[in-house]
């Protein structure tokens, strides 16, 4: 996996004003995740992407999602593909089922799915929240279904 989304907020001009936007988003392939060694020879798997954050500095009127933008690429000779995840989900401290990538028993060995684009939005960005550096790390876990 890769990626590090280090957003900016433009600052306010006019006087009484909060930010305006209050939410930004980032590139659509902020993240691309790679989920490789999967499946076996003729034996059809799932495997469930899981989504949490740990808070290293972070305020709890901010609102952080994650989105699958894309499908990814299948390695060559095998039947594999993505499914959920296409609607923002708020990533919380606590795993939560994220999106699926499903195997065809059709597969060769060395299956892999890589280059998945995933897209951050944070929300809440307001005045009302102190002025400092917010830092949260995002763990992505894959499980056989």
């Amino acid at each position: 996996m890769s990626g590090n989304w280090l957003p900016t907020i433009t600052a306010i001009s006019t006087t009484g004003s909060d930010y305006s936007p209050s939410s930004i988003t980032s590139a659509a392939n902020q993240t691309l995740i790679t989920a490789s060694g999967l499946g076996s020879l003729l034996v059809a798997k799932n495997y469930r992407i899981t989504v949490s954050r740990t808070a290293t500095d972070w305020h709890n009127n901010l609102i952080l999602t994650a989105r699958r933008t894309g499908s990814g690429t299948p390695s060559l000779l095998s039947s594999v593909s993505a499914s959920g995840g296409t609607t923002a989900q708020t990533i919380t401290n606590i795993s939560s089922a994220f999106f699926t990538i499903n195997v065809s028993f059709l597969s060769l060995g060395g299956i892999s799915l890589s280059n998945i684009p995933i897209e951050y939005g944070l929300s809440g960005i307001s005045v009302i929240l102190p002025v400092k550096t917010y830092s949260t790390t995002i763990t992505y876990t894959i499980v056989e279904l």
